[in-house]
């Protein structure tokens, strides 16, 4: 007869033969290298920004490494753009940084991922971020 609480205790150490010779699970690196906060102001008349407080748009953008944020600085002739930085005044609209970018940035996307993943190949990059709306 066995006392034990949970019956036979054997039963428990079977998930041990269905487990045998199984693959280890791997998880990638999600964390990015860096996130930037890019505020889009309100435009002028003239094309310039207007000086307010507060943007009408804040959009996160993440970074896999250096060498894609000084590509993204390059794409969007931004001088000064370093890994330091966390956030800056993009004076153009939504819809020419999403053309520059080849992203479509929607009013529900609060972040993305630059360069833009490869939608392919199924990855956790691909969900986070709002850089992935199916």
């Amino acid at each position: 007869m066995n006392n034990s609480l949970f019956g036979d205790l054997d039963d428990f150490t079977s998930w041990k033969q269905e487990w045998k010779d199984m693959p280890e699970f791997e998880q990638d690196d999600t964390n990015p290298f860096l996130t930037i906060e890019v505020n889009f102001g309100y435009l002028r008349s003239d094309g310039l920004p207007q000086t307010r407080l507060k943007p009408y748009r804040i959009l996160k953008v993440h970074f896999r490494n250096r060498e894609d944020v000084y590509d993204f600085a390059n794409l969007l002739n931004i001088k000064g753009l370093t890994p330091q930085i966390k956030s800056f005044w993009y004076g153009e609209s939504v819809e020419t940084f999403s053309g520059l970018i080849k992203q479509k940035v929607t009013r529900k996307t609060l972040g993305l991922w630059y360069p833009q993943y490869n939608l392919e190949k199924p990855s956790n990059f691909l969900y986070m971020g709002g850089g992935y709306n199916p």
